[in-house]
């Protein structure tokens, strides 16, 4: 089925049965925006790569200040090793917090200007 851009055509997508009786999910927010793991109160780490554009943010000054004004956010790409990252232990405390589903999510920001 082809959908168009809009809510009327999106709506009459089909809803996983599962997914009405699953009452609660986990949504993990890990790109290379955790390296820096900076943001303001009450903000996303995962818009770190755009708040740079705003000399005045308080990202940008903490991003001057700790990696210096010529570091790039694609430069963190190569720091991001996720070493003690262990698949099998993250799949035993969902599983312990009764999670039915778990979403992997990533911001992929490339700035080509």
């Amino acid at each position: 089925m082809k959908y168009e851009a809009n809510w009327e055509s999106l709506d009459k997508r089909p809803v996983p049965s599962w997914f009405e009786d699953a009452k609660f999910g986990i949504f993990i927010h890990w790109g290379i925006y955790s390296v820096p793991s900076y943001t303001g109160k009450g903000e996303y780490a995962e818009w770190y790569a755009c708040q740079l554009d705003n000399p005045q943010h308080p990202s940008r000054i903490f991003h001057d200040k700790t990696y210096g004004p010529n570091f790039k956010y694609s430069d963190f790409a190569g720091m991001f090793k996720a070493e003690l990252f262990n698949a099998d232990e993250w799949a035993q405390l969902f599983e312990k917090s009764g999670a039915k589903y778990i979403i992997g999510k990533t911001s992929v920001f490339i700035k080509l200007i």
